[in-house]
């Protein structure tokens, strides 16, 4: 304690003094797009700030409530037709997603999350930046916010009210986006958020703008008392059925978010991650928030950026800059409910132009079409469905264009030319001019998507009149049983064609799934040639041997 104290701590307490202060009008802003009141904003950078690097393992990874979890929140949230409070819904999917984030720590399953790929990924954030923006429209244009949740009808009922524009609020939100992107222009660790939020409330509060409709905090409603209170989800069984899937995909996003995060700031800091022990701290930072009244929580792009750049050096910063949110969330209760909505969802729609990397948008749009497909896809559907159903509909598309693309297997016939050289080709050719033999490399996954087209393979080698078949599997995995079947299937296609086929290069565990399948008995012991460190060692004693066989 004493070498930290003397070494780092000056400089953990500097970058968490400033973390706090970009935080606090950042949740404020982050839980009105969850749909709640902005003090539970400042719960949910305290407690997931203070618990997640206890149990996690960043040094640099600043844990509450951010932008992506708090529109998909809002999202997840947007279909429901219950009578529960919708309160008790935002705290009990914070339960949930943080269950889910702990099993998958505790049972080392952090590598489902590469299910989602990086088009998915680009696709929704790209979706929810526009969702944050046009969520923010009435706040910043004074034009009353339709009922309709869905982003495309709520743009389109906004621009047809352009008449109901309050020219004041204009004037706020314009100055405040202005004034922010001056400030941050000037310098990244600078507080602009914070600074920015005080001029709009001074401002406002002088000119008397309140009674010309600029709303401000206090018109929601008595803001409550932060403090310790524990929350016990009390919901019917159709809550808890709506409640799961939601809950899977804040989790989801969340992995997803604190994990790409977390990694990126371990590779630029050259520290070691465990990603389950990460996923155990941002489980259980979710999990026991939200029993504490605080919405879902995960990794901060934005606040972990300060942090690094205000030179912290352990994941005491962190912690440190939860602390330091509490007295605000205590004593500054009575000035918080002058701040005007229309500078916090300024601050919104600022935070929602950098949760785009336009860097990933335009190389994902000019790699192969489909990942742009996909992409796209993504993003329309967080437009126009709600973002769990989004978040699903991008990974089952991702995994069908997978299976589409490892399905088309990648088959090379070897043959042995004039001199001595091996070549390459893609159509079937004997080894040897003369001589009825083909040697077939078989490169990929063989799972069951796959099988057709090596079963066409194998097939077109047989009638050819190959009286030999070597299938060279070193470069190829079977990783179904559909493919040992296609195998036994075509060995009686080869006995029917008074031909032979051969298994060269394969490893042991596929040997003992062929002799447990009973394959083996059918191809002959004296068929199958065990892969070794020397390459191509194994095809050529299958070729040598189909040599002795014809001769015969």
């Amino acid at each position: 304690m004493r070498s930290y104290f003397s070494i780092h701590f000056r400089h953990d307490l500097q970058a968490a003094l400033t973390v706090a202060l970009i935080a606090i009008p950042q949740s404020m802003a982050y839980a009105l797009i969850a749909g709640i009141n902005p003090i539970y904003g400042l719960a949910g950078v305290i407690i997931p700030a203070i618990l997640a690097p206890i149990f996690g393992s960043s040094n640099y990874l600043v844990t509450g409530l951010s932008n992506a979890i708090a529109i998909t929140t809002a999202g997840v949230l947007a279909g429901y037709t219950g009578t529960a409070d919708y309160l008790a819904m935002v705290f009990t999917l914070a339960i949930i997603s943080g269950l889910v984030k702990l099993i998958f720590g505790l049972f080392r399953l952090g590598w489902i999350t590469r299910i989602i790929s990086n088009s998915v990924l680009t696709g929704f954030l790209l979706g929810l930046g526009l969702l944050i923006i046009v969520n923010q429209l009435s706040p910043i244009t004074g034009i009353p916010r339709p009922n309709e949740s869905r982003a495309i009808f709520t743009l389109a009922a906004e621009i047809t009210h352009l008449n109901l524009v309050n020219p004041y609020v204009i004037v706020v939100g314009l100055g405040t986006i202005i004034l922010l992107l001056s400030m941050r222009k000037m310098d990244r660790r600078f507080p602009a958020e914070m600074v920015t939020i005080v001029i709009a409330s001074l401002f406002v509060a002088l000119m008397g703008w309140r009674e010309n409709g600029v709303r401000i905090i206090g018109d929601l409603g008595d803001l409550p008392g932060f403090g310790v209170h524990l929350f016990i989800p009390k919901l019917s069984r159709q809550d808890w059925q709506f409640l799961i899937p939601g809950g899977l995909a804040v989790a989801l996003m969340s992995m997803v978010e604190a994990l790409t995060l977390s990694k990126s700031v371990a590779l630029a800091k050259g520290q070691h991650l465990n990603v389950s022990k990460e996923l155990v701290g941002q489980g259980i930072a979710s999990l026991v928030g939200g029993f504490f009244q605080a919405p879902p929580s995960s990794g901060s792009t934005a606040r972990t950026a300060v942090n690094m750049g205000s030179g912290a050096r352990t994941k005491y910063a962190a912690m440190l800059s939860g602390i330091l949110v509490l007295p605000a969330a205590i004593w500054l209760k009575d000035w918080i409910e002058f701040i005007p909505l229309t500078a916090l969802g300024a601050v919104v729609v600022v935070s929602a132009t950098r949760i785009v990397n336009w860097n990933h948008v335009r190389m994902t749009w000019n790699s192969r079409g489909t990942s742009r497909m996909v992409m796209i896809v993504t993003f329309i559907s967080t437009l126009i469905f709600p973002l769990q159903i989004a978040i699903f509909m991008g990974i089952g598309i991702s995994l069908l264009f997978y299976l589409f693309e490892s399905s088309q297997l990648t088959v090379n016939y070897i043959t042995l030319e004039d001199g001595g050289k091996y070549c390459q080709n893609n159509e079937v050719k004997f080894w040897e001019e003369g001589l009825p033999v083909v040697v077939m490399s078989v490169e990929g996954p063989l799972h069951f998507a796959a099988v057709d087209e090596f079963e066409k393979h194998l097939d077109e080698a047989l009638e050819c009149g190959a009286k030999v078949v070597v299938v060279r599997l070193r470069s190829a995995q079977i990783v179904a049983s559909t493919a040992i079947s296609v195998l036994a299937a075509e060995m009686r296609h080869a006995e029917i064609m008074d031909a032979r086929i051969f298994l060269s290069g394969i490893d042991h565990d596929l040997y003992q799934h062929l002799k447990d399948s009973g394959v083996l008995d059918m191809i002959g012991e004296d068929a199958v040639f065990l892969g070794n460190r020397q390459i191509f060692s194994a095809t050529q004693e299958a070729i040598e041997y189909a040599k002795s066989l014809i001769k015969l």
